[in-house]
C-alpha cells in the first residue's frame, strides 16, 4: 500500500473535487484498499455532511467526523473520495440508508504536479 509523504495527510472527501491547479491522477478503489490507506496515513476529514462521515465510519473502522473545512491538495498528496453513484434529491437531507440505496463507489486522487 503506498503512503504518502509524512507531512501531507491523506484528504478524506465527500466529492472528487479539484482543489488547485494541476496535473492529477483519479482511480477507483476497493473498499479493502481504502482503509489500507486510511490505516498507513495521517488524515484530515473534509466531508462536510452528517450521514457521510457517520458511513465511512462504518466502512473505514476510523472516527471520521464531519467537517467543513476548505482544502487544498498539495502536490504528492492523495485524497481518498467517497463517490455517489448518482446524483443526491435536491434539498433532501440524506442518512445512511439513502445513501446506500444511491449506491457508492471509492476513489483516489492524487495530485503529481
Amino acid at each position: 500500500m503506498k503512503s504518502i509523504e509524512a507531512s501531507l495527510p491523506l484528504l478524506l472527501l465527500n466529492s472528487a473535487v479539484l482543489t488547485a491547479y494541476g496535473t492529477f491522477r483519479h482511480r477507483q478503489v476497493s473498499v479493502e484498499e481504502a482503509r489500507q490507506l486510511v490505516r498507513a496515513n495521517s488524515w484530515d476529514c473534509a466531508i462536510g455532511h452528517d450521514a457521510t462521515a457517520r458511513l465511512v465510519s462504518m466502512q473505514l473502522g476510523i472516527p471520521c467526523r464531519p467537517a467543513r473545512i476548505e482544502v487544498i491538495q498539495q502536490v504528492g498528496q492523495m485524497a481518498l473520495v467517497i463517490r455517489l453513484d448518482n446524483r443526491a434529491p435536491s434539498g433532501r437531507d440524506l442518512d445512511e440508508s439513502a445513501l446506500e440505496q444511491i449506491g457508492y463507489h471509492w476513489a483516489v486522487i492524487e495530485r503529481l504536479e
